[in-house]
């Protein structure tokens, strides 16, 4: 199966911010590297309703520091660009 790189750089930044504010041996944690490990889309669902089953604090603080990693990450921005190399358009 075909994962998006966007997608598989999500669940790659939620697994390391799970890690980091919920420990290795959460449940979120775990389901978000199996994901990233296997890819299979009822892993990725289930790493998605595991972020989902948080208390609304920790996920808002989760997601938000997701998202700004994400935001932050320039060379998955750039991929993403219409004339970005591989595109077939001039810069």
């Amino acid at each position: 199966m075909m994962l998006d790189p966007t997608d598989l750089a999500f669940f790659q930044e939620l697994a390391e911010v799970c890690a980091e504010h919920l420990g290795a041996d959460h449940p979120c944690t775990q389901a978000a590297e199996h994901a990233v490990a296997t890819r299979h889309p009822d892993d990725l669902r289930a790493a998605r309703l595991s972020l989902d089953a948080l208390d609304s604090d920790q996920r808002d603080t989760i997601q938000r520091q997701v998202h700004h990693k994400l935001a932050s990450n320039l060379s998955l921005i750039w991929e993403h660009l219409p004339s970005a190399p591989g595109t077939g358009r001039a810069n």
